[in-house]
């Protein structure tokens, strides 16, 4: 997973936000931390 600091200061401060697109070709999963820390990451389904 590779995580990024936010630009933006997120609108969930109390707690984590994630997010995942997902389908039979792949899964996309971000992740938005309290710290504002951006993690995202993609894994190919098998």
């Amino acid at each position: 997973m590779k995580c990024y600091k936010a630009y933006v200061q997120t609108l969930w401060v109390s707690s984590e936000v994630i997010l995942i697109v997902s389908n039979k070709y792949f899964s996309y999963r971000i992740q938005v931390t309290a710290n504002n820390v951006i993690c995202m990451s993609v894994s190919l389904s098998s």
